[in-house]
């Protein structure tokens, strides 16, 4: 049940990515056709919280490597029910905080330098 959630939450996301960029590329073209400069897309997070979320991304992933490590070396009849769950969510939640995070940095040195 627990992945069925991640999974949905993904798709999720990505629909409503594609629809960001189709928005962006509708309103680029419109600019165009009016033959004005498309502005440059203002950054949603700063540089500091960009790099916080991938310092932390890194450490939910490792946190989440460790457990994994944890739980792959206890033997099978002493490891309880819910260490997937759990390995499952810092993984995940490590991969997407330094994801996203990254993808904000380059979104803020792209707006600091013009676009260049």
């Amino acid at each position: 049940m627990s992945i069925l959630i991640f999974v949905i939450a993904v798709l999720g996301s990505l629909v409503l990515d594609r629809q960001e960029r189709r928005h962006r590329f509708e309103q680029r073209q419109e600019y165009e056709r009016l033959g004005w400069e498309v502005p440059l897309e203002a950054p949603k997070l700063s540089m500091l919280e960009s790099w916080a979320n991938v310092v932390l991304g890194i450490l939910l992933f490792s946190l989440g490597a460790l457990f994994l490590n944890a739980m792959l070396q206890i033997p099978v009849e002493y490891v309880t029910a819910g260490w997937e769950n759990l390995v499952a969510l810092f993984l995940a939640s490590g991969f997407a905080l330094v994801w996203l995070g990254v993808k904000a940095v380059k979104q803020n040195v792209v707006y600091k330098t013009g676009g260049a």
